[in-house]
């Protein structure tokens, strides 16, 4: 970056102190005024003018200030962009490939322990019923109960560690979920079959647009409370 973009502290300091003194002078006259009559409303609809401009005023000025930064470093993130790009790729790449190696190895080892755990018990119950048939019941049920004690765990995803960095990937397994049907899920949710937590956060956006909407098509009626949701209209000063 050229030494002319630079903005100094002290040229940033004296530039925001002026626009700070007014906007503390402008609050200090909201917090002092008393509107009871038309003719102080009509005033404070101009006070309301003056605050939108100087703050208008003050955002022009930071723009012109940050622009030059602003434009530079879009440039130089989309430059850096095109480079992490490729490096997510092969990431990516990599790691669908590591991980269905190393659960392709673990499926092969679990297979082969079911089939030598499986060889195992068949040989425990020929041993078992040589021993019954010799007249040694006790024997033969100390066999199959030493067949059952010595069946081992599943096998776990094991970790693969690098020859160059060290480096150690593993499988990690977890549950999760994605949602079907969002209408099942929120019906669910209404009858208390699935916990309310599962919806995060609501749109206001959307509910100001379902009330707007239910009132142009039944004026002066915008009632929904049946949906658990109440239509009222809120006031707030414009000032153009």
């Amino acid at each position: 970056m050229t030494q002319e973009l630079i903005v100094t502290t002290t040229e940033l300091a004296s530039t925001t102190q002026i626009y700070l003194q007014k906007a503390n002078d402008l609050k200090g006259q909201a917090e002092r005024a008393v509107i009871d009559s038309t003719e102080k409303a009509r005033r404070g609809s101009d006070f309301l003018k003056i605050v939108k401009s100087t703050t208008k005023n003050v955002d022009d000025e930071r723009k012109a200030l940050v622009e030059p930064y602003g434009k530079r470093t879009k440039v130089i993130n989309a430059e850096f962009k095109k480079v992490t790009a490729v490096l997510s790729a092969a990431g990516e790449i990599a790691s669908r490939k590591v991980l269905d190696f190393q659960i392709a190895e673990q499926e092969r080892k679990e297979a082969e322990r079911q089939a030598t755990e499986k060889q195992a018990q068949d040989d425990a119950l020929t041993a078992a019923q040589e021993a019954e048939k010799a007249g040694n019941p006790a024997v033969a049920d100390q066999i199959l109960e030493l067949a059952v004690d010595s069946e081992a765990e599943p096998v776990k995803p094991s970790a693969a560690r690098g020859d160059l960095t060290g480096a150690t990937t593993s499988v990690r397994k977890v549950w999760t979920v994605r949602v079907d049907d969002i209408r099942h899920m929120c019906a669910a949710i209404g009858k208390g079959q699935l916990p309310t937590e599962l919806i995060k956060e609501i749109s206001q956006l959307e509910l100001n647009k379902l009330a707007r909407t239910r009132h142009e098509d039944n004026p002066g009626s915008v009632e929904i409370a049946q949906y658990g949701i109440t239509a009222f209209e809120k006031a707030s000063l414009q000032t153009r």
